[in-house]
């Protein structure tokens, strides 16, 4: 699973440098990484998207290790019950 997990990461990683910038608004875009960054930071108000895609990554990443972690204490036979 976490090689899975690793490959998927990486591929959206890459394409998301690497890929042509979409134009939300008329007027010049040029591409480029540098480019899009710079036009990012004049237009704070672009932010809004990749904000939300990074706040639903860190929340399903913390539910995955989450999920991780007491599947493990589960197969160590610990029981979170007191007798």
């Amino acid at each position: 699973m976490k090689k899975i997990i690793t490959t998927t990461l990486s591929a959206t990683l890459f394409s998301a440098l690497f890929a042509q910038t979409a134009a939300a608004h008329e007027g010049h875009h040029e591409n480029g990484l540098t480019s899009l960054l710079a036009h990012l930071s004049a237009n704070p108000d672009h932010w809004a998207a990749p904000l939300i895609l990074l706040v639903i990554t860190g929340a399903g990443y913390a539910w995955y290790r989450r999920r991780l972690d007491a599947r493990k204490m589960n197969s160590n036979g610990s029981s979170n019950h007191t007798h």
